[in-house]
């Protein structure tokens, strides 16, 4: 299939009529496709060709614990560069319109605000962290390790834990593979060190400040990854150690 998109008028249109049309959001039909009147230009279909999205629906009650398996399989269909995948309009459009996304939107979001999930709000941040197909596709894009035997490992780390992965991907992470990847190795290796009962969240909070702090006076961009899982690592611990006392 080839993507569509919104025109920029008919995005805005629905987003300033998304209070009107919220429980049309619940409805299997595909009422965007009527929604405009005859004549009126409200979308294109680009020459990019992707794989149909094929959604995985486990039914669990906490419907986070699909995402991961989600991120995969979009970003396994969606071929697309990093700089398509900052189009609001593409991703505005696949919400609404194909078939297996409106599955996908319906079943994960039916509780959420449309205008958070079905759109892009904000400035860049609405695409990895709301929007409900990007943040998907953005998630796993920026962990896929292509030189690992399961490219999606650090994915996988990164989605066991939404919360501390919101603040992984912060800007200095996202614009840094190999930061990112010692990051989430090392946050998976003392996890295995505390145990799977202790919360790490606020560790990784003042760890973060503390790396950051040292990439702005040092060259901690230009390490490999492993030496920077290796300052992570020892960061974290003395973090908790430091917590424990306290």
């Amino acid at each position: 299939m080839y993507l569509g998109f919104f025109t920029e008028d008919a995005y805005d249109r629905l987003l300033d009529a998304v209070e009107e049309n919220k429980d049309k959001y619940l409805e299997p039909d595909n009422w965007v496709s009527t929604y405009f009147a005859k004549g009126v230009e409200w979308c294109g279909i680009s020459s990019q060709e992707v794989n149909k999205f094929d959604p995985w629906l486990s039914g669990s009650k906490d419907k986070s614990e699909d995402d991961c398996i989600n991120a995969i399989r979009l970003h396994e269909a969606f071929k697309i560069t990093p700089l398509q995948a900052t189009n609001k309009y593409m991703w505005a459009y696949m919400c609404h319109i194909d078939d297996d996304c409106r599955k996908y939107m319906r079943y994960r979001w039916s509780d959420s605000k449309p205008e958070q999930r079905y759109f892009v709000p904000g400035e860049g941040m609405g695409l990895y962290y709301f929007n409900g197909l990007s943040r998907l596709w953005w998630w796993a894009h920026l962990t896929y390790d292509p030189d690992s035997k399961d490219h999606y490992t650090l994915t996988r780390i990164l989605f066991e834990n939404q919360m501390l992965g919101k603040d992984i991907l912060d800007t200095l992470n996202r614009t840094n593979f190999k930061r990112m990847k010692g990051i989430l190795l090392a946050i998976q290796e003392f996890k295995g060190m505390v145990g799977p009962n202790e919360g790490i969240t606020d560790y990784f909070r003042e760890c973060k400040k503390e790396l950051n702090h040292y990439a702005a006076i040092s060259i901690f961009d230009y390490l490999d990854f492993e030496d920077i899982k290796k300052i992570t690592l020892e960061t974290l611990i003395k973090v908790r150690d430091q917590a424990k006392k306290e």
